[in-house]
């Protein structure tokens, strides 16, 4: 007699409609607001009349849905996904929802209350973890911006969950408000 298992069904994947679009909490200034919707515009302007692409920002990014309803989500100030329908407007980006697609840049505009948790812990989750191909934080007061990323195409195909310090990626650390005076060196 052949032995049979009682299994239990996978749970569903949470919904992005069923989780949650809002913190409660405002931008840290006029300014944040002003240079995300910018860079959104700027990028929509850039794209004009394409519809492969979304661009959003100050959103929940949800990775992993296992761990929606509890911390492990992200909410970049800015971001792009290529080779996504542009329509329609999301409350949120739900990865699951999206083919498992991931922004292809994000941008993390620095305040002084967010600039320690941007500078290592999203800069963790973005390029070690999720893989973001190109990562930005921008600090206003400073006049700088740093890049880090930068991979290859190859390095894109090779994808890797065991990234480290060592991996040979490039960072990148600009002197300038406009990032003009660029430098690299491997991580």
């Amino acid at each position: 007699m052949p032995t049979t298992l009682e299994l239990e069904p996978p749970p569903a994947l949470p919904r992005g409609i069923d989780l949650p679009t809002e913190d409660g909490e405002n931008l840290e200034s006029a300014w944040h607001l002003k240079s995300m919707w910018l860079l959104i515009a700027s990028v929509e302007q850039h794209w004009v009349g394409r519809t492969d692409f979304y661009a959003g920002g100050n959103q929940f990014f949800y990775f992993d849905p296992k761990r929606a309803r509890n911390t492990k989500f992200q909410g970049p100030d800015f971001y792009v996904v290529k080779g996504v329908n542009r329509f329609p407007i999301r409350e949120s980006w739900v990865a699951w929802e999206e083919g498992g697609r991931v922004p292809n840049v994000i941008v993390e505009l620095l305040s002084p209350s967010t600039a320690d948790h941007d500078r290592t812990h999203k800069k963790k989750v973005y390029l070690q973890d999720l893989d973001v191909r190109e990562y930005f934080c921008f600090d206003p007061d400073g006049g700088r911006c740093w890049k880090g990323g930068g991979r290859t195409a190859n390095e894109s195909r090779r994808r890797s969950n065991r990234r480290t310090a060592g991996s040979g990626r490039k960072n990148w650390s600009c002197s300038s408000a406009r990032g003009r005076a660029c430098t690299s060196a491997t991580a």
